[in-house]
C-alpha cells in the first residue's frame, strides 16, 4: 500500500511540474470549443479563467478541485461543457500540492475569485455558481 501511495505523489507531482503546459501558455483554446483561457497568479494562489469566445456577458462557475488536482486538466471536460453552456468559469488553485494547510484553502480560492471577478469585469452578469469536487465540495 505504501508503494501504491508513493507512486501516486510521484505522479501528481510530475504533473504540477510539466514544462510548458498547454493552460498556461495558450490564450485560445485549440480544440476549436471557443474557450478562451488565461492563468493568473502563482503557487497555491494561482487560477484560471475560461471564457467564451464569443462577447457577451455570463454567469461565473467557480470551480473547486478535488484533493491535488491542482491542474485544470483533471476537468477540462465539465470545464468545456460549462463554457459551451454560456458560462465563465474560474478554477483557483487553492493548494499547491501537499505543501498548503488546510486551513488556507478557503482563503485561496477567495482571493483568487476576488481577482478574476475584477478581470472579469464588464462580462460577469452577476450570478455566481460554486461547484466542487471530492475535497472542493466539502
Amino acid at each position: 500500500m505504501k508503494t501504491w501511495t508513493l507512486l501516486l505523489i510521484l505522479l501528481l507531482l510530475s504533473l504540477n511540474h510539466v514544462s510548458g503546459a498547454p493552460w498556461d501558455d495558450q490564450a485560445v483554446d485549440s480544440t476549436s470549443y471557443g474557450i478562451i483561457r488565461e492563468s493568473h497568479g502563482e503557487g497555491d494562489g494561482k487560477y484560471w479563467i475560461f471564457r467564451p469566445s464569443r462577447p457577451g456577458r455570463y454567469p461565473v462557475v467557480v470551480f473547486i478541485h478535488g484533493w491535488a488536482a491542482t491542474e485544470p486538466l483533471f476537468y477540462m471536460a465539465w470545464i468545456r461543457h460549462l463554457v459551451g453552456r454560456g458560462n465563465i468559469v474560474v478554477y483557483p488553485r487553492y493548494q499547491n500540492l501537499l505543501d498548503t494547510g488546510s486551513e488556507n484553502f478557503t482563503d485561496n480560492s477567495a482571493e483568487a475569485l476576488k481577482d478574476a471577478l475584477m478581470r472579469i469585469g464588464n462580462e460577469y452578469s452577476g450570478e455566481l455558481f460554486l461547484i466542487g469536487h471530492s475535497a472542493g465540495g466539502s
